[in-house]
């Protein structure tokens, strides 16, 4: 009888991936497709002039009051967002079954997709959570985790912040998970539901405490590590609270905090993302490019609040 019967290999109905990242940017900032790489946009009544009281009283046979308000414009411009990955003909000879599709060009465009994506996470989460353009801010008093503090009143006071500069009330809150599970052993929150069980505090829960329509949980990381060194993972969303007036509808005339300008070329995109890929003979492999023109624009400066400090 032989001395070995079995030589190990890869299972072929096994593989350890990391899954896919769920994320809220095109939730946060919808985007608006347009037809050219730079544009601009018009602004109406940046003054707020239809919101003042006018007296509206005319004497018999006097002109009435003439008003008029003024409108401004500002500017964007599409980036281009791409990535490549190479196919070497040497590894799509050589892959073993359980990796095929790590050599098979339509999942490599998934997996720069993925790349993207989280880049674009990121960046809508740095835009957002820029001070300089989004003045709106404070620091909570405590740690969320600290008995002493007070996420209700904090809560309250960045919606009465919008209001008081903008007008209007929030609509959204985007509390990252890890503070969504503190919020949940808050004892001020558990009160509300008379300290029964911390699933009942949820995403529903605490959109009608905090009294806006959808709150957005996102749980999305990045890896800070340089490239060979092992995983440091973060979450890009930090501990920060954004409040915010977003508007999802396809309408010309809206009142939203940010939008996300994506160049649509309909000959060479679809949906203003475009995939191409092409064999290159220096190379001796498939090049596989993925990418998007882009920009983030803050286009409501007085609608979003940013709660910092949330946790340590």
């Amino acid at each position: 009888m032989p001395e070995t019967v079995h030589t190990d290999g890869p299972l072929t109905n096994f593989v350890l991936s990391f899954p896919r990242q769920q994320g809220v940017a095109r939730l946060v900032a919808p985007e608006l497709p347009v037809k050219k790489q730079s544009d601009t946009y018009d602004i109406v009544d940046a003054e707020r002039t239809k919101q003042r009281i006018h007296s509206a009283v005319r004497a018999k046979g006097t002109p009435a009051r003439l008003v008029d308000w003024l409108t401004s414009s500002d500017t964007f411009y599409c980036k281009d967002h791409a990535l490549d990955h190479i196919i070497p003909d040497e590894d799509v000879d050589n892959a073993d079954e359980s990796l095929v599709e790590e050599v098979d060009a339509q999942e490599c465009a998934v997996g720069l997709r993925d790349m993207l994506d989280l880049e674009y996470e990121n960046d809508v989460a740095t835009v957002l959570h820029d001070t300089t353009t989004f003045t709106l801010t404070a620091a909570a008093g405590y740690v969320f985790t600290n008995a002493s503090s007070d996420p209700i009143a904090y809560m309250r006071t960045a919606s009465q912040a919008i209001k008081d500069a903008s007008g209007v009330w929030p609509n959204v809150a985007i509390i990252p998970e890890e503070i969504i599970r503190a919020l949940q052993d808050h004892a001020d929150i558990r009160a509300r539901v008379n300290y029964t069980n911390a699933e009942q505090v949820n995403a529903q829960f605490l959109a009608n405490l905090f009294r806006v329509q959808e709150i957005l949980v996102p749980d999305i990381v990045e890896n800070t590590a340089a490239e060979g060194q092992t995983a440091a993972l973060a979450d890009i969303w930090g501990t920060t609270i954004t409040l915010a007036r977003i508007d999802r509808r396809p309408m010309k005339r809206t009142y939203t905090a940010i939008r996300t300008f994506v160049w649509d070329r309909p000959k060479r995109a679809i949906k203003g993302w475009r995939v191409t890929q092409e064999y290159l003979s220096r190379n001796e492999g498939t090049r596989v490019r993925v990418g998007w023109h882009r920009d983030i624009k803050a286009v409501g400066a007085n609608l979003v609040y940013n709660l910092t400090g949330c946790l340590s």
